[in-house]
């Protein structure tokens, strides 16, 4: 997708971002570095030191921690989604 200015300096290529419960810990850390506070809320910060955040999943990482995916998803799209107006 191009990136675009847009208005009022809006990265259009990251409107249509979303982060999905498929998706490796690690890579979303690597992509989106403001949702690390997500992050560290939900999982205490373990995700930065832990080898499984390579390959595990979102929605893994939620289960085996007994936390909820949709509420962490929602939170960690509220970071790098615009709310719509």
């Amino acid at each position: 997708m191009k990136k675009d200015a847009g208005v009022a300096g809006i990265d259009r290529g990251r409107i249509d971002t979303k982060i999905t419960a498929d998706m490796p810990i690690a890579e979303v850390l690597e992509k989106y570095p403001e949702t690390v506070d997500v992050f560290t809320k939900y999982f205490r910060g373990g995700c930065f030191a832990c080898p499984a955040a390579r390959f595990e999943n979102i929605s893994d990482g939620a289960s085996a921690h007994g936390l909820d995916v949709k509420e962490i998803l929602d939170e960690l799209n509220s970071k790098v989604v615009p709310a719509s107006k």
